[in-house]
């Protein structure tokens, strides 16, 4: 700042000229490359605004409700003591789905391999080859 530039800045305080070319400073210093912090932090707000965005877009869609099958109802079955009969018509019950169950996977009985069955089936195979 030369002398000159002092005094006349002294004397006129509110000159136009100067806040023109002072208005002309902040604008070449604005146009200018920004600063590597600058868009650090312009990025992280524009990261931060889209997960603002998603959020509230969360926030007013309603939820959906999913879609329930229909389930068999069960039989209620009350904790505490049980009455003796109602318990015995329980063990029962399941007594006989267990038989009917075992009755039903029952195998045939396996015959026993004799030495008769052996000697017939060596012979086979000593035919064959």
């Amino acid at each position: 700042m030369s002398f000159q530039h002092w005094l006349h800045h002294l004397f006129n305080p509110h000159c136009e000229q100067c806040a023109l070319v002072a208005q002309e400073k902040l604008e070449l210093e604005l146009t200018r490359a920004e600063c590597k912090s600058c868009e650090m932090l312009r990025s992280e707000l524009d990261r931060l605004n889209r997960r603002y965005d998603a959020l509230l877009e969360r926030v007013l869609t309603p939820p959906q409700a999913p879609i329930e099958e229909e389930k068999e109802l069960t039989e209620f079955k009350p904790r505490g003591p049980m009455p003796w009969r109602e318990r015995k018509k329980i063990l029962e019950a399941d007594d006989r789905k267990r038989a009917e169950i075992m009755r039903a996977n029952k195998l045939e009985p396996v015959q026993p391999i004799t030495e008769d069955d052996l000697e017939k089936e060596l012979a086979e195979v000593k035919a064959n080859a």
